[in-house]
């Protein structure tokens, strides 16, 4: 709902009522790496990286095999963002590999999605590859929030290499699937106005643009 701020503040309260570390290990892990998880895409990097610890630690210790895909994940998405790719790169690896040793589907997809970003804003030749397994992974899941997410790593990817056409109708696919209301609709408005600009179609990206409004504590919405 990109109210980041609100959910963090209720996950601490949460953590508070449990006495901390002292809780039942698996709901204080799971509560501190969604903490780490909200505070990271809202700018606190380094309140976040407390939590990502704190739930690494509790993961492992009580072999929390989903908790600790989850937190390499946002771990990896932390260093990524801090421009330490080389680290979040084995990172987001590393989270796959537990997800798919342990059968957790939901992490895997988010885990390929992220590392599809980091490799097509490094310009790397796997972008995707990633971008494409955590497409299939979503629509597997019946998930339309993480096949938006995908598709849209997925059409920037087929934008840049030039492939115009076919990154248009996969955007325009996934409108016909979900409706214009669909989670994830900004994203893919926001690729379909740069494909429209691209071919000078003006008006037409000006229409899709009209369509980016959003209001979000997610740091990546702010630019938009």
């Amino acid at each position: 709902m990109g109210r980041g701020e609100l959910g963090a503040a209720w996950i601490r309260e949460a953590l508070a009522s449990l006495e901390g570390a002292n809780g039942p290990p698996k709901i204080v892990a799971e509560l501190q790496v969604a903490l780490g998880g909200i505070l990271s895409f809202s700018g606190h990097a380094d309140e976040a990286i407390p939590a990502i610890e704190a739930a690494l630690t509790l993961a492992q210790h009580h072999s929390l095999a989903e908790t600790l895909a989850n937190a390499l994940d946002i771990k990896g998405t932390l260093f990524n963002f801090a421009g330490r790719t080389d680290e979040a790169g084995a990172l987001y690896e590393l989270a796959i590999a537990v997800a798919q040793r342990h059968g957790v589907t939901f992490v895997e997809m988010r885990c390929e999605s992220n590392y599809a970003d980091l490799c097509m804003t490094r310009d790397r030749p796997e972008a995707e590859e990633h971008a494409r397994v955590a497409l299939l992974l979503a629509r597997r899941w019946g998930s339309r929030g993480m096949e938006a997410a995908a598709a849209t790593n997925l059409m920037y990817i087929l934008m840049i290499t030039g492939r115009l056409d076919e990154a248009s109708r996969l955007g325009t696919e996934l409108f016909a699937a979900g409706g214009a209301e669909r989670p994830g609709a900004v994203g893919i408005n926001l690729l379909l106005a740069h494909l429209d600009a691209l071919r000078g179609h003006i008006d037409a990206a000006r229409e899709c643009v009209s369509k980016c409004e959003a209001e979000s504590d997610d740091v990546q919405f702010k630019t938009i």
